[in-house]
């Protein structure tokens, strides 16, 4: 077990959800279902996806390349367990 991460997941868990915040999340630290709680709470999010990411474009939206952007999309997860704990569509930027 991961000491740091038990130790971020009970913090997460003090965390009191407020409306419009901006959580960063490291990749290191994917739980799907907190991260759906805070989006029913109505706070924003950035998180770096790991490699295995698993996720289906469903549509692409325009981006200015000379902005550093790479991609604009619209996501929905794949993976069983991924999917049942945050079923709703994600940004991918």
């Amino acid at each position: 077990m991961n000491i740091g991460r038990t130790i971020l997941s009970q913090l997460l868990d003090l965390l009191i959800l407020e409306p419009n915040p901006f959580y960063i999340i490291d990749r290191a630290y994917l739980d799907f279902e907190r991260i759906y709680k805070m989006h029913q709470h109505h706070c924003y999010f950035v998180l770096r996806e790991k490699r295995n990411f698993k996720y289906r474009r469903l549509y692409s939206h325009k981006v200015d390349k000379f902005k550093g952007l790479k991609c604009d999309q619209t996501i929905k997860l794949t993976e069983f367990y991924s999917s049942k704990n945050y079923p709703e569509k994600l940004r991918r930027i």
